[in-house]
C-alpha cells in the first residue's frame, strides 16, 4: 500500500508527536482510527472527503485509496483537532 510503510505506526508517532508539542484533545479518550479505502465520486473527485470525525463514535476515519502517506497523515491531523 505505502511501499512498506507502517500506517499505524506513524499514526500512533503523529499523536505522540502533537501531544508532546501543545496539542489539547477534547476528549480524554483519544478516539479510535481507521484507515479505510474511499468510494470514489468519479463525477466530481474534488469533492471526495479524505477524512471524518465521529464523535458520537469517538471514531477518526482516513480514506487511503490512492493517497501519499503524508497526505494521509496530514488529514490524521486535521480530524484529530476536531476530536
Amino acid at each position: 500500500m505505502f511501499k512498506g510503510q507502517d500506517l499505524t505506526k506513524l499514526a500512533s508517532d503523529l499523536v505522540a508527536f502533537m501531544s508532546k508539542n501543545g496539542v489539547k484533545f477534547s476528549k480524554k479518550e483519544m478516539p479510535a482510527i481507521s484507515f479505510t479505502m474511499q468510494h470514489k465520486n468519479e463525477e466530481a473527485p474534488i469533492f471526495n472527503s479524505t477524512g471524518r470525525f465521529y464523535p458520537e463514535l469517538g471514531l477518526v476515519v482516513v480514506f487511503i485509496s490512492g493517497r501519499d502517506v503524508k497526505d494521509c497523515l496530514r488529514s490524521l491531523a486535521h480530524e484529530l483537532i476536531h476530536s
